[in-house]
């Protein structure tokens, strides 16, 4: 005998405003009449499995920042991390037209993390980290790496590397091919570069910490350009294709976790009860 499963009433679903907002995201899950043994079952639980799914895929989306760029507001919170990567592939041309050579690439990060946030005033603590594997021809290390603001900074270094001795604003000369780079971290007498012995060498890292202050609205903090000096030549180039996105941070992943386990038991049970 086939019986009709009555729609679940409020009261029996899971009613938190995340789950409320997913749920308008998501199309509705067909009623199930029968399973295996003439066992008639409700389906709000799986409803809740799916959208505890969604809810996780959707967090992880919107932790997810967009290329290119990152924003300081109203949202952001201390231990907000954001990464910048930096990547010239052999045979590839950096912003100066030089075509890099050799067998590895040249790669690099820049990862930021909040340390204090109010009002119009963000602390960083930025990790830079010399990715590139070391080259037959020898070593590519990192002089210099900067980047943009929008509005204007004033910039209040709070501690240098060991590598990085000077964080400037505005600093002149730039970055060479650059124009402009609103604030760059450098490791010789200027942004312009210098002793590729005194630069951040292959697979090593240094941290840097400072203030930024501005006026008005949100911050807006674009990758600018890095310069590797080496023995295969000097290359400046900007943020790889896909740079600057939100490091999910471990509460998220987590629920990311359950999301899927959530999905794993949808699929086991209609496996387990389907005619």
């Amino acid at each position: 005998m086939w019986a009709c499963i009555q729609k679940p009433t409020p009261t029996n679903r899971l009613e938190t405003p995340v789950l409320r907002r997913s749920r308008l995201l998501l199309p509705k899950l067909p009623k199930w009449g029968r399973f295996r043994g003439g066992r008639d079952r409700q389906i709000s639980d799986i409803k809740k499995a799916g959208l505890s799914a969604a809810m996780a895929l959707g967090l992880i989306a919107a932790t997810a920042g967009q290329a290119g760029a990152f924003v300081i507001d109203g949202g952001t919170s201390v231990d907000d991390t954001f990464l910048m990567n930096f990547e010239l592939l052999v045979g590839a041309t950096d912003d100066n037209g030089n075509t890099l050579g050799g067998t590895e690439d040249l790669t690099a990060e820049m990862l930021f993390t909040v340390d204090a946030v109010g009002g119009m005033s963000v602390t960083f603590t930025v990790k830079v980290s010399n990715t590139s594997l070391v080259d037959p021809a020898g070593a590519d290390a990192v002089t210099s790496i900067g980047f943009f603001t929008d509005p204007e900074v004033t910039l209040s270094v709070v501690t240098v590397g060991t590598v990085f001795t000077t964080v400037e604003e505005d600093p002149n000369p730039s970055l060479p091919g650059f124009a402009e780079i609103d604030i760059c971290l450098f490791a010789n007498n200027n942004c312009a570069g210098g002793d590729i012995y005194n630069g951040l060498q292959n697979l090593e890292m240094d941290t840097v910490a400072f203030t930024l202050d501005w006026s008005g609205g949100a911050l807006t903090i674009a990758p600018g350009a890095i310069k590797f000096q080496g023995e295969r030549g000097s290359f400046e180039f900007t943020d790889s294709d896909d740079p600057g996105f939100r490091v999910p941070e471990p509460a998220t992943l987590l629920l990311f976790g359950i999301g899927l386990l959530g999905l794993g038991a949808v699929t086991w049970r209609r496996r387990k009860f389907a005619a």
